[in-house]
């Protein structure tokens, strides 16, 4: 027993080795393989985790746009390793859980060699806009993959549709045989015939003249062989004292004590029912997104939609009800202690001004208008909704796959379009190039299928098969290598990039630079240094924490909200912090700030690292 559980396991472990070992190669700014390449924003959020470690509350002692679980991620991190090891940890269980949940996406459709395919093209694509690692829409991958796989499988269920994964022994015995028995061997220019025809024309030509013995009744041949296979079916192996039974019955208590331990077990009623454990999870994934970054979970409320659709269809409006009230309970379940902790913690209005009102403001002030490399970026999002019009249905679950692929094209779309385009922006896109990916080839399955070609085994010449195979089959598989090549060019760049820094240990200067400016200053002061748009890294190399509530992106907060400028300003004028640092001084972009710096500090060290200025006497 214990052997088929380990069994059973075995894929789902390598899968989440794969994703480990994938991240480890290819996130730069957090992997120890590159232990000089920090990036900003992944030592910003790293930061805000050692900070809420420290006491300090996200809000009202350090500002910032991204909504708050983010941060408690990092946080989670940070308890079990500090600094860069901390964030690596909680990337490696972001992407185990991502790609066990794609893996069993993959598995509701394809074979386990077609699945590995999946989990290749997604890491293939996966390079380029994972950039450096530690951003918002990565770590919240998993709770989009785990919407598309709990959505599928809802509507899968409900439409009566079995996985590949969980297809039964006696299934595929009888497709084998199935198979077998068309392939009979026919006379030239014969008509081709089922054995069982074959056998009743021999039979009825009169070559009933069966080879039998001594004293035995003379039977039909068809008759022998239905004899042979009953003598045969009740010979099977079975303990002593135990009854003994036909095959097919010892198949059938196989399966049925195999399907017990199965790690969910339905209620006895039909599977359109079951639908709170999805609701619900698919409300905390919203809600832990939704308070993060809401464009990230642009997948996830695809899903939904496509669900209440396939309920409106079925005229199911009490069900659509009771999942929303499911929904909003798994809302509740992360809002209300996310609200409590505020509340306690006397920050309940700074964590609503930033999550909402601040970040709406930014997203309608700062909206950056139609670019064509914008839409360059987007190109899954118009192959898969292509495919998904097009897309053929052959069984009664693909109306609702087809659906889902178009709507969850056009929401990530939508979504998209709201933020900023930097390279991990787009890794939104990789929830939806896996569904696209998953869904190209169960097409391919059925189209190779139709034309009688065996995926094991020696195919039908090519003569005879692409006559077979449909135009649309053609052009959907043109468009998927489209966006294979469209990608090479960026995943081959960052191969490079990162065989380079690991190779030139790139960033090794401006780390010991960081080190040494931060000898120049009294240990009893290093808390206390005041930060002018300074880059995180310092923060980071040092493992410190700036001292001032706006460490980073003061110059843009300053344009985006006044008030925060008249508060910087009243600090520097009433504290009047002993050390400051800045990368750029002479850059920062405001000339109220800088001049007000200039006429009050001078400059101590300035090297790659950063500029430091202590306060006159």
């Amino acid at each position: 027993m214990f052997y088929k559980k380990l069994k059973k396991l075995l894929p789902y472990a390598a899968v989440c080795l794969s994703g480990c070992i994938f991240i480890l190669l290819s996130s730069s700014w957090t992997s120890p393989l590159f232990p000089y390449a920090y990036g900003y924003d992944a030592s910003w959020y790293s930061l805000g985790g050692r900070a809420i470690l420290a006491g300090e509350v996200p809000y009202r002692d350090f500002f910032d746009l991204k909504g708050s679980l983010l941060f408690f991620y990092e946080a989670f991190g940070q308890l079990f390793f500090k600094g860069r090891n901390g964030i690596f940890f909680i990337q490696c269980i972001s992407i185990s859980f991502t790609v066990y949940y794609m893996w069993k996406l993959s598995r509701l459709y394809l074979r386990v060699w077609q699945s590995i395919f999946v989990l290749v093209a997604f890491y293939y694509v996966y390079v380029s806009p994972l950039w450096g690692g530690n951003t918002a829409e990565e770590l919240f991958m998993p709770f989009n993959m785990m919407a598309l796989y709990y959505g599928i499988r809802y509507m899968r269920e409900a439409s009566g549709a079995e996985s590949v994964e969980k297809k039964p022994l006696s299934e595929d015995i009888a497709g084998i045989e199935a198979e077998g028995n068309t392939e009979t061997i026919v006379p030239n220019g014969a008509e081709e015939k089922p054995l069982t025809e074959n056998i009743a024309g021999i039979e009825a030509e009169g070559n009933t003249e069966a080879i039998v013995p001594n004293g035995a009744e003379e039977k039909p041949l068809s008759e022998n062989i239905a004899g042979i296979e009953a003598e045969e079916n009740t010979e099977a192996i079975v303990p002593e004292g135990a009854e003994e039974k036909p095959l097919s019955e010892n198949i059938a208590n196989i399966e049925a004590e195999e399907d017990t331990e199965d790690e969910e077990l339905e209620e006895n009623r039909p599977a359109i029912e079951n639908c709170e454990w999805p609701s619900y999870i698919f409300g905390i994934g919203f809600a832990v997104m939704g308070l993060s970054k809401v464009t990230v979970a642009a997948t996830l409320v695809a899903v939904v939609l496509t669900i209440i659709g396939f309920l409106a269809v079925k005229r199911r409006w009490g069900l659509i009800l009771k999942c929303a009230m499911y929904f909003f309970l798994g809302v509740g379940t992360v809002l209300l202690p996310v609200f409590a902790y505020f509340a306690m913690n006397g920050a309940l209005q700074d964590f609503i001004f930033c999550t909402f009102l601040f970040a709406f403001k930014r997203s309608t002030d700062y909206y950056e208008a139609f670019s064509f490399n914008w839409e360059r970026q987007l190109l899954i999002c118009y192959i898969s909704f292509f495919v998904g019009v097009c897309y053929r249905r052959d069984r009664r679950e693909d109306g609702a796959l087809q659906a889902l692929l178009i709507v969850t094209s056009l929401v990530v779309y939508g979504l998209l379009h709201l933020g900023t385009p930097y390279p991990y922006y787009f890794i939104g896109l990789m929830p939806l190039f896996c569904l696209l990916t998953v869904l190209f080839l169960d097409y391919l399955n059925k189209e190779f299928m139709d034309a009688k070609i065996s995926w094991i085994g020696d195919p039908e010449s090519p003569a005879v098969v692409l006559p077979k195979l449909s135009l649309r089959l053609a052009v959907f598989f043109l468009l998927y290598l489209g966006i294979i090549i469209f990608y090479y060019g960026d995943t081959s760049n960052k191969v490079n990039e990162n065989i380079y820094i690991f190779c030139d240990e790139v960033g090794k200067t401006q780390v010991e630079d960081c080190k040494e400016i931060n000898e120049l200053i009294p240990p009893w002061d290093r808390d206390e240094v005041y930060n002018l748009e300074s880059g995180m890294i310092y923060y980071e190399v040092n493992q410190l924490l700036p001292a001032n509530k706006y460490p980073v992106n003061l110059p843009y907060f300053l344009h985006l909200h006044p008030p925060i400028k008249e508060e910087v300003l009243n600090y520097l004028h009433n504290v009047r912090p002993r050390w400051i640092i800045s990368e750029n001084m002479d850059g920062f972009d405001d000339e109220d700030v800088k001049a007000y710096v200039f006429s009050n500090y001078e400059i101590v060290a300035s090297n790659s690292g950063e500029e430091l200025y202590r306060i006159k006497d």
